[in-house]
């Protein structure tokens, strides 16, 4: 029995399609992903589960088949030893007749005694006969009734409605089963997508944490300069202010003393390719 690679599942207005075809077009983007392998487990499950789903229902409907071929060979020898008995009965029946015939003829046309020892042996005859006739009339009627019961049996419970009913409720067991796995699948699923929200949301959190960690440190820096300044004296203040402008000066006539070397270095290859 050969199981199809693909089994659609339809509820809720969904279908799902899982399978090996499927299967291939994942593999074919070169990554393996948790979700795939859980995923892969979860169709391998699901073909395991129809698989031996179709092997029960397959297996009852086979052995209500071969029951019921059994109970045709039954019935068929059953109505073959009814002909053999009533081909026995017939028998026995003419030889009867052909018996009473001989009797008549020695009594009446050759005037036998009934004691004759010819007519002795012809009543034993007849009367094994007569015994057959009954025993096969008998077991005639044994035949008949159980073929009788085994019909109406037959009409009342089919074996092979019951196998297929009751291979039926296996497959639909199974599809409750497999939409059982893909539910359960779904819920892991969803847990993990969950898991790496709140995950990031922790992440986000803390960032956001340490964002405002910083600004009230710079808020508290700032504050504590503004504070300083407030409590300095205008005296220093005013030298602060002076050191300031003397420190410009003093990169300024840096920079103008570098120009000037930059200018001379510049004469001086002049001068030279002169």
């Amino acid at each position: 029995m050969r199981v199809s690679d693909n089994f659609t599942i339809n509820a809720g207005g969904e279908s799902y399609v899982t399978g090996a075809a499927e299967q291939q077009d994942k593999k074919q983007g070169g990554s393996v992903f948790a979700g795939d392998l859980r995923q892969s487990f979860c169709e391998d499950r699901i073909a395991q589960r129809k698989e031996m789903a179709q092997k029960q229902a397959m297996k009852v409907v086979s052995d209500a088949w071969e029951g019921d071929k059994a109970i045709d060979k039954d019935l068929e020898a059953g109505r073959a030893r009814i002909d053999k008995l009533r081909t026995e009965m017939c028998d026995a029946n003419a030889r009867m007749q052909e018996i009473d015939e001989q009797q008549k003829m020695l009594i009446e046309g050759q005037g036998y005694a009934p004691d004759h020892p010819e007519l002795a042996d012809l009543a034993e005859e007849k009367m094994a006969l007569q015994e057959q006739y009954d025993n096969c009339l008998q077991d005639m009627k044994v035949e008949i009734a159980t073929i009788s019961a085994i019909q109406i049996e037959r009409l009342k419970h089919s074996p092979m409605a019951d196998a297929k009913k009751q291979a039926e409720e296996i497959m639909e067991q199974a599809s409750k089963d497999v939409l059982g796995m893909l539910v359960e699948e779904s819920k892991e699923h969803l847990d993990e997508e969950q898991e790496v929200r709140e995950e990031q949301a922790e992440a986000l959190e803390k960032k956001r944490e340490e964002q405002e960690a910083f600004i009230e440190a710079q808020k508290e820096k700032k504050q504590a300069g503004e504070e300083l300044i407030e409590e300095m004296p205008v005296e220093e203040m005013l030298t602060l202010e002076q050191v300031k402008q003397d420190v410009q000066k003093e990169v300024q006539n840096i920079v103008d003393k570098m120009k000037l070397v930059a200018e001379d270095i510049k004469g001086a290859v002049v001068d030279q390719s002169v």
